[in-house]
């Protein structure tokens, strides 16, 4: 045979080699592509609509998580979604829309119709153009073997996120979100991780922390998290000297991570930084309501100033409060005088510093400044200001170890000066 009857016949069975090449190969895949992802997208419907109480979504809006991790639930009927939100004015409360199931590079969860819960990071307003830059469509990157998780990757952030099946009901553990909050409110923080003892922050939703590296390099890091029913859930994983934590619950003052090798302590300073700390504003005398409680030597000394000023101004003394300035960086004794028209406040600023060696003792400066208005009402300071200062160091009492509501002030030289604080 001839090359060129060789070539003919070749042309002449190609069609049918080919045809039996696609037979086989759409044979070994079974389905078409667009057959597999509408597949896959009835699956991943199945699965959301199958959650009695829906789902926990711990939500990261803006790509680098800047502003931390927050609570959804959301539960699924074939087109409709409810969604429960942590930072409603109630948790009960719901919002209802459509969603979509799309093939878009992949199988894209998509809240399409507007929701004021689950837009609210999407959402722009005229002070920011593009709201906190969160996403409302969510690629789904896969389903657990058990089902009780979905995987999801921020279409616009990037970030990943996780969709865990609820055991129990979308209000109670929202509720539970909000108390475990207030619960983990401490005035500082510090992670123990292996021989490291490290001060910390845990603030706007952000775990922070810096220390000296074995190299003498500055090692730092801000790690977002999200408020859980029990503790705090980071976004990923905070790792030191080949220790690591991602999950933490609290208990006894502290957060525990899962396998309790890493904790967070919360620290309380003692009683006398926190009245030099210069963060709260206590109340010392409010008349309108009759709220105040000190020795009959101190509520003479007060009558003293509030009668010198009611016959000079005729304006009658209502609150003394002890608090700072920020502007002046000074505590400050301020006063409050109530006249027909209208209220004046005078501060008397004077320094105070916690007693070397001590966590219940204090000292007051010899001395004192008065801001312009003060001037206007000397006898404040001079009847007494004046004569607290005088008594130099005092005793402090507070009514919780931890968090004092309220603290009373004792003249270490004179037990008969004494008076309270509140906050």
């Amino acid at each position: 045979m001839n090359m060129k009857k060789l070539y003919y016949l070749l042309l002449l069975f190609c069609p049918f080699i080919l045809q039996s090449c696609l037979k086989d190969q759409k044979d070994i895949f079974g389905e078409s592509p667009a057959e597999r992802i509408d597949a896959t997208l009835k699956n991943y419907k199945k699965v959301l609509a199958s959650s009695e109480n829906g789902w926990l979504l711990e939500y990261y809006p803006e790509e680098n998580q800047s502003y931390g991790g927050f609570n959804y639930v959301v539960k699924f009927t074939e087109e409709e979604v409810k969604a429960y939100f942590e930072l409603a004015s109630d948790v009960s409360s719901t919002v209802e829309s459509l969603y979509q199931l799309i093939a878009d590079d992949g199988p894209v969860l998509s809240f399409d119709t507007y929701n004021t819960f689950l837009h609210y990071f999407a959402t722009p307003s005229s002070t920011m153009t593009d709201g906190y830059q969160g996403d409302y469509e969510f690629i789904l990157m896969g389903i657990s073997d058990d089902q009780n998780e979905i995987m999801l990757k921020g279409k616009k952030t990037g970030n990943r996120m996780l969709l865990k099946r609820m055991p129990e009901s979308p209000i109670d553990y929202l509720n539970a979100v909000r108390s475990i909050k207030t619960k983990l409110d401490a005035p500082k923080y510090r992670i123990n991780i292996g021989d490291k003892h490290l001060d910390c922050t845990l603030s706007n939703r952000q775990l922070s922390y810096q220390y000296v590296g074995d190299n003498e390099e500055i090692v730092s890091d801000q790690i977002a998290f999200c408020y859980t029913a029990t503790g705090i859930q980071l976004y990923k994983s905070l790792e030191i000297d080949n220790i690591s934590a991602y999950t933490f619950t609290f208990g006894d003052q502290q957060l525990v991570s899962e396998n309790g090798d890493v904790t967070i302590d919360f620290v309380y300073p003692p009683v006398n930084e926190v009245l030099a700390n210069g963060i709260s504003t206590y109340l010392m005398l409010d008349l309108l309501s009759q709220q105040y409680n000190m020795s009959a030597t101190v509520q003479g000394w007060v009558m003293d100033a509030y009668n010198a000023n009611l016959s000079e101004w005729g304006e009658a003394l209502t609150y003394v409060r002890f608090t700072y300035d920020s502007v002046e960086q000074k505590h400050s004794f301020a006063f409050s005088s109530k006249a027909s028209n209208g209220t004046y406040t005078s501060n008397f600023f004077h320094e105070i510093t916690p007693v070397d060696g001590t966590e219940n003792e204090i000292q007051f400066g010899s001395d004192y400044t008065m801001d312009s208005n003060a001037t206007y009402y000397p006898y404040f300071g001079t009847m007494l200001v004046a004569k607290i200062l005088l008594e130099g160091i005092y005793v402090l009492e507070g009514n919780d170890n931890k968090k004092p509501t309220q603290i009373k002030v004792t003249s270490k030289a004179n037990p008969d000066i004494w008076f309270y604080l509140y906050l």
